[in-house]
């Protein structure tokens, strides 16, 4: 049942998909071939992300709901929800299920990103630029340079492959915790063959 639920998400998430300009369409795209095309089972595992955060590892998976500009990962339970803008930035905005009686929202206004609980109430919110993209070999790094409430600096990061695949996502989501880091488990698959 789970993999039907997780299958039905995705196919419903691939109509969405036009309007992604990295990361997810072609794999999304290969994977409803596959379901219709083939005979075997949907490899759903092979679209799985880990995420590490505080010591912990769980396993994510993409929804892009149609129509949409957000792209969740969420933990096959539905406990954990970590969504980010794919409109221009891919910048994070919704942090649920991470830290115990606290789901976050995330906002960016000119050079600020407002860290809100689910009442709207402003935690802190740190100095930031916009993203800066540099390449390195053949994969461009976009960083994002900013200041918590300390002074503390710290950067928020998407690394893309030569392919144009996300292949890593690593931000704050609040300034007493360590950084998460997502990552596709089967990078293989999201590369163009």
């Amino acid at each position: 049942m789970k993999k039907l639920n997780i299958l039905l998400y995705l196919c419903i998430g691939c109509l969405g998909l036009q309007a992604c300009a990295m990361s997810f369409r072609s794999t999304q795209f290969d994977l409803l071939m596959r379901a219709v095309n083939g005979p075997d089972e949907v490899p759903v595992e092979d679209l799985a992300w880990t995420l590490l955060w505080s010591g912990e590892t769980f396993t994510m998976y993409p929804v892009i709901l149609p129509d949409s500009d957000l792209v969740n990962f969420v933990n096959p339970e539905g406990t954990i929800v970590v969504s980010f803008d794919n409109g221009d930035s891919w910048q994070i905005i919704i942090a649920y299920g991470l830290i115990p009686d606290l789901n976050l929202r995330i906002s960016k206004s000119a050079n600020t990103l407002d860290y809100t609980d689910e009442r709207g109430q402003v935690l802190f919110s740190h100095l930031c630029s916009n993203f800066v993209s540099s390449q390195v070999g053949a994969n461009t790094i976009r960083v994002q340079s900013c200041e918590d409430t300390s002074g503390e600096a710290y950067e928020n990061e998407i690394r893309v492959d030569s392919d144009g695949q996300v292949s890593q996502l690593l931000f704050m989501v609040h300034e007493d915790y360590p950084m998460i880091t997502l990552t596709p488990k089967n990078l293989g698959f999201f590369r163009k063959n």
